[in-house]
């Protein structure tokens, strides 16, 4: 389409031949015969007007008139303004400048510098467009790169709690203040060595919701659904309700934050999760060694118990063996058999110990074992 250009003069035969020469150089031509004339033909069109070339004394509405009100409305206050007149003085000139005016051309007209003009005024507006947009652009990328700064400051500052954190709970709270600056409102089902936990900021995971998260563990890293998100790790999934999948670009934005934060999350569950075992471990070690040492006290005590139970023993037989009446042949047949009785009883007890120092060795090495 080509470039309009408004010719505004009350002298048909001015408007007819600036007209024919601004037309065999591709312009599309307007005519009004005065400044109200104008304001009406343009109504509508105002972006395809591309210069107002207008007699400065004209009835009814004249030319400074005309581009005073140009200059007022939002929609014609960009288009570029020509005077042409008989008036050359520099009061006439200052008027036109003082109204908006981009050029004043003195009559009679010298139609190829009109035509030039035209050209230069037509270019000036292009750039003046182009150089808007880019400053546009810049504003935008530059809110763009403001907006992403602050995303990745609240992603260093989850980083750093994250790190303090000593439970699934805090660490949990920590994620939850991060998704409410990002505007999300999440639920995070993690999956701990000896249970599986569902948290959400209000406490209150429905058994749908986790039976929801559970079944899509199964899917890919990133699973949408409506308008929610899950993302999908070994010991955790997280679900994300309100994801904008409407809006790709802040949606494209925010899955890099929630990867650089799932990463976070992720590497925290491990550590925690090495706790968890680590503890567990140390309650079996203490078990067991608790196990091993109250066996080995209560076997201690079983030989103590012996040894008395057989002095005790040895002291009463003798003492009965005097009060007997037996004779010599009996007393020694007796003692005999206490005393194959008493090697018995000795052989047995040192087996026991041989068990006891057995134990000690085994809990030994159990603890080589698991302490290496």
């Amino acid at each position: 389409m080509s470039d309009k250009i408004m010719i505004v003069d009350d002298d048909a035969v001015l408007c007819d031949l600036h007209a024919t020469y601004l037309d065999d150089s591709g312009y599309d031509i307007l005519i009004a015969n005065d400044g109200i004339e104008a304001l009406e033909k343009i109504r509508g069109i105002e972006d395809q007007v591309a210069v107002i070339i207008t007699d400065v004394s004209m009835p009814n509405m004249d030319g400074y008139v005309l581009c005073e009100k140009i200059r007022a409305e939002p929609h014609t206050t960009g288009i570029p303004v020509i005077f042409v007149s008989a008036l050359s003085s520099l009061e006439e000139k200052l008027k036109g400048y003082a109204v908006g005016g981009d050029d004043y051309i003195i009559k009679p007209v010298n139609e190829v510098e009109l035509l030039e003009k035209c050209k230069g005024l037509i270019e000036r507006v292009r750039q003046v467009k182009s150089l808007s947009q880019t400053v546009k652009d810049c504003n935008s990328m530059a809110m763009e790169a403001m907006t992403f700064s602050s995303e990745l400051g609240q992603v260093i500052e989850f980083y750093k709690n994250m790190l303090a954190a000593e439970s699934y709970k805090e660490l949990a709270e920590h994620m939850f203040e991060a998704m409410q600056f990002y505007g999300l409102v999440t639920t995070i089902q993690i999956i701990t060595p000896t249970s599986v936990l569902n948290l959400c900021p209000d406490g209150i995971v429905s058994p749908l919701e986790a039976n929801v998260i559970e079944l899509a563990r199964k899917r890919e890293r990133f699973f949408d659904f409506g308008s929610r998100t899950i993302i999908n790790y070994a010991d955790f999934s997280l679900l994300i309700k309100n994801m904008p999948l409407e809006n790709r670009e802040k949606y494209g934005r925010l899955k890099d934050i929630l990867g650089m934060i799932a990463n976070g999350v992720e590497a925290k569950i491990i550590q925690l999760n090495d706790e968890v075992l680590a503890n567990k471990k140390q309650e079996i070690i203490e078990s067991i060694q608790g196990s091993l040492s109250s066996i080995e006290n209560s076997f201690a005590q079983v030989q103590k118990e012996n040894v008395l139970a057989i002095e005790d023993m040895n002291e009463e037989l003798n003492e009965a063996i005097l009060t007997m009446g037996l004779t010599q042949f009996q007393e020694e047949n007796l003692e005999k058999i206490v005393e194959a009785c008493l090697k018995r009883i000795n052989k047995a007890f040192y087996k026991g110990i041989n068990i006891r120092e057995n134990l000690a060795n085994i809990n030994e090495q159990f603890l080589r074992v698991v302490n290496p």
